[in-house]
């Protein structure tokens, strides 16, 4: 089930990098799993998507207090998607097995282990 998807204009990475993408996309979509509901992400994680991808793990977690996170098609997550996770983990109970978080990149799992996040979270690489 797809909870959001959102079509994007090029952002600032873009222009910062020189590859104006001038069509991105974000997806969030909700699938049962073994351990319960699987959050899959594909694209960017910014400020200009974090809300939709906060509704997509507040529906999983409306359903069940373990979550998955599948991160294998998303490349950057930003502040606000961080925040997102943080707010996850409480949701959860603050339990580390809580929100597990699938495939990230090695720039991504690079990223949670300079915020910390990795040892609030379960890592699958």
């Amino acid at each position: 089930m797809i909870i959001a998807s959102v079509r994007l204009a090029a952002s600032a990475s873009d222009f910062v990098r020189g590859a104006c993408n001038v069509d991105r996309e974000f997806l969030a979509s909700i699938d049962d799993g073994d351990g319960g509901p699987v959050v899959r992400v594909r694209g960017d994680i910014d400020l200009a998507t974090a809300e939709a991808f906060a509704a997509a793990v507040d529906r999983a977690l409306s359903r069940s207090s373990r979550l998955v996170i599948d991160l294998s098609e998303v490349g950057f997550v930003g502040s606000t998607g961080l925040s997102v996770l943080v707010r996850a983990y409480h949701a959860s109970g603050r339990v580390k097995e809580g929100i597990e978080l699938r495939f990230p990149s090695a720039a991504l799992l690079r990223t949670l282990e300079i915020s910390g996040i990795d040892e609030l979270l379960t890592i699958v690489e």
